[in-house]
């Protein structure tokens, strides 16, 4: 099984747009991330206990589901709904 590596050339600008766009999905993920991450630990530092008991029962289910069932929901969800990136 032999590689042609006379194809990388022609398909540059396509592995170059691809590392772009991995590395704004990285960065939007790690702002969202983070966002998200500071309103959760301001509404468990409320004084109001709805709002805490919410925010615990929040990280509780998403420090307890392991990354791969979330991944595979996640999935799932995307197929069904016909929502998949291949599908272009």
């Amino acid at each position: 099984m032999d590689f042609d590596f006379g194809v990388i050339p022609q398909y540059w600008p396509l592995f170059i747009n691809g590392l772009l766009v991995t590395i704004q999905v990285s960065a939007l993920g790690v702002l969202l991330g983070t966002g998200l991450g500071i309103v959760i630990l301001l509404i468990r530092q409320c004084s109001v206990w709805p709002a805490r008991w919410l925010a615990n029962i929040y990280l509780s289910f998403f420090r307890g589901t392991p990354v791969i069932v979330l991944a595979l929901c996640h999935f799932a969800a995307s197929v069904q709904n016909d929502l998949t990136a291949f599908n272009q």
